[in-house]
Protein backbone atom coordinates (compact mmCIF):
# COMPACT_ATOMS: atom_id res chain seq x y z
CA UNK A 1 0.00 0.00 0.00
CA UNK A 2 2.88 2.49 1.04
CA UNK A 3 4.46 1.97 -2.84
CA UNK A 4 0.73 2.89 -4.10
CA UNK A 5 0.61 5.65 -2.14
CA UNK A 6 4.15 6.99 -2.82
CA UNK A 7 3.71 6.39 -6.47
CA UNK A 8 0.10 8.10 -6.84
CA UNK A 9 2.12 11.33 -5.67
CA UNK A 10 4.69 11.47 -7.55
CA UNK A 11 2.68 11.01 -10.66
CA UNK A 12 0.68 13.45 -9.09
CA UNK A 13 3.61 16.18 -8.24
CA UNK A 14 4.96 15.19 -11.86
CA UNK A 15 1.31 16.19 -13.79
CA UNK A 16 0.29 19.24 -11.40
CA UNK A 17 3.56 20.96 -10.95
CA UNK A 18 5.39 20.54 -14.35
CA UNK A 19 9.44 21.29 -14.51
CA UNK A 20 9.25 22.40 -10.82
CA UNK A 21 8.58 19.51 -9.44
CA UNK A 22 12.00 18.80 -10.41
CA UNK A 23 14.33 21.37 -8.72
CA UNK A 24 16.34 19.30 -6.72
CA UNK A 25 16.35 16.34 -9.39
CA UNK A 26 19.96 15.27 -10.80
CA UNK A 27 19.44 15.17 -15.21
CA UNK A 28 21.32 12.47 -17.11
CA UNK A 29 24.39 13.40 -19.11
CA UNK A 30 25.71 11.81 -22.21
CA UNK A 31 27.24 10.00 -22.85
CA UNK A 32 25.77 7.00 -19.95
CA UNK A 33 25.27 4.43 -21.97
CA UNK A 34 27.25 2.22 -20.22
CA UNK A 35 28.24 0.60 -16.82
CA UNK A 36 31.66 2.38 -17.20
CA UNK A 37 30.34 5.28 -18.36
CA UNK A 38 27.92 5.74 -15.59
CA UNK A 39 26.65 9.18 -14.25
CA UNK A 40 26.98 9.03 -10.09
CA UNK A 41 24.17 10.15 -8.42
CA UNK A 42 24.20 12.51 -5.39
CA UNK A 43 21.48 11.72 -2.46
CA UNK A 44 20.10 13.74 0.34
CA UNK A 45 22.05 14.56 2.98
CA UNK A 46 20.64 12.12 5.02
CA UNK A 47 21.49 9.86 2.53
CA UNK A 48 17.63 8.65 1.64
CA UNK A 49 16.45 9.54 -1.69
CA UNK A 50 17.56 10.36 -5.15
CA UNK A 51 16.04 11.85 -8.06
CA UNK A 52 17.01 11.71 -11.88
CA UNK A 53 15.49 13.03 -15.09
CA UNK A 54 16.54 11.76 -17.86
CA UNK A 55 15.75 10.61 -21.91
CA UNK A 56 15.85 7.53 -23.49
CA UNK A 57 14.93 6.75 -27.11
CA UNK A 58 15.52 4.84 -30.41
CA UNK A 59 18.44 6.71 -30.92
CA UNK A 60 19.73 6.33 -27.51
CA UNK A 61 18.47 3.47 -25.76
CA UNK A 62 20.32 2.71 -22.30
CA UNK A 63 21.30 5.21 -19.08
CA UNK A 64 22.95 4.12 -16.55
CA UNK A 65 23.63 5.46 -13.22
CA UNK A 66 26.14 4.37 -10.44
CA UNK A 67 25.14 5.08 -6.64
CA UNK A 68 27.42 4.86 -3.71
CA UNK A 69 25.50 3.56 -0.87
CA UNK A 70 25.99 5.84 2.39
CA UNK A 71 23.55 3.85 4.32
CA UNK A 72 22.30 0.36 4.73
CA UNK A 73 18.84 -0.27 4.55
CA UNK A 74 15.50 -1.60 2.20
CA UNK A 75 16.26 0.00 -1.41
CA UNK A 76 13.21 1.03 -4.00
CA UNK A 77 13.37 2.18 -7.28
CA UNK A 78 10.91 3.59 -9.78
CA UNK A 79 10.91 4.85 -12.74
CA UNK A 80 7.85 6.96 -14.12
CA UNK A 81 6.96 8.28 -17.51
CA UNK A 82 4.32 9.89 -19.36
CA UNK A 83 5.09 9.07 -22.94
CA UNK A 84 3.23 6.01 -24.58
CA UNK A 85 6.55 3.98 -25.23
CA UNK A 86 8.39 0.60 -22.73
CA UNK A 87 11.10 1.55 -20.33
CA UNK A 88 12.80 -1.24 -18.46
CA UNK A 89 14.47 -0.80 -14.96
CA UNK A 90 17.66 -2.76 -13.84
CA UNK A 91 19.82 -2.65 -11.05
CA UNK A 92 23.55 -4.28 -10.51
CA UNK A 93 25.73 -5.16 -8.03
CA UNK A 94 29.12 -3.31 -8.79
CA UNK A 95 30.62 -6.11 -10.27
CA UNK A 96 27.90 -6.37 -13.17
CA UNK A 97 25.69 -8.77 -12.02
CA UNK A 98 21.95 -8.35 -12.45
CA UNK A 99 20.10 -8.05 -8.91
CA UNK A 100 16.31 -7.09 -10.03
CA UNK A 101 14.39 -5.98 -12.96
CA UNK A 102 11.21 -4.07 -13.24
CA UNK A 103 9.28 -4.35 -17.15
CA UNK A 104 7.55 -1.11 -17.46
CA UNK A 105 3.38 -1.15 -17.05
CA UNK A 106 1.57 2.25 -17.74
CA UNK A 107 4.13 4.64 -17.30
CA UNK A 108 5.74 2.88 -13.80
CA UNK A 109 8.74 0.47 -13.49
CA UNK A 110 9.68 -0.52 -9.88
CA UNK A 111 12.24 -2.41 -8.16
CA UNK A 112 11.02 -2.56 -4.28
CA UNK A 113 12.54 -4.39 -1.11
CA UNK A 114 16.10 -4.62 -2.25
CA UNK A 115 18.89 -5.07 0.65
CA UNK A 116 20.72 -2.41 -0.14
CA UNK A 117 24.45 -1.94 1.92
CA UNK A 118 26.66 0.72 3.20
CA UNK A 119 29.71 1.37 1.28
CA UNK A 120 28.87 -0.88 -1.52
CA UNK A 121 28.20 0.57 -5.01
CA UNK A 122 24.93 -0.33 -6.93
CA UNK A 123 24.51 0.40 -10.69
CA UNK A 124 20.96 1.38 -12.37
CA UNK A 125 19.87 1.42 -16.26
CA UNK A 126 17.08 2.74 -17.39
CA UNK A 127 16.26 0.89 -21.10
CA UNK A 128 14.26 2.16 -23.66
CA UNK A 129 12.43 -0.88 -25.36
CA UNK A 130 9.63 0.81 -27.98
CA UNK A 131 7.37 3.19 -28.47
CA UNK A 132 7.85 6.50 -29.98
CA UNK A 133 10.33 9.18 -29.15
CA UNK A 134 9.41 10.75 -26.13
CA UNK A 135 8.53 14.68 -25.36
CA UNK A 136 9.14 14.49 -22.35
CA UNK A 137 11.98 13.05 -19.38
CA UNK A 138 11.59 9.79 -17.33
CA UNK A 139 11.65 10.61 -13.53
CA UNK A 140 13.25 7.81 -11.57
CA UNK A 141 13.32 7.93 -7.90
CA UNK A 142 15.48 6.14 -5.33
CA UNK A 143 14.81 5.95 -2.01
CA UNK A 144 17.10 4.22 0.98
CA UNK A 145 15.79 3.33 4.11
Amino acid sequence: MKKIIISLCVICMIFSQGMIAFANANVEHESNDTLSKANSLSFTADGKYSEVLGVVAPYDTEDWFKIDAEKTGEGRFTLFHVEHANYDLYLYEKNGDLIASSLSTDHISGIDNVFIRANETYYIKVKYVSGGYPREPYYLFLMID
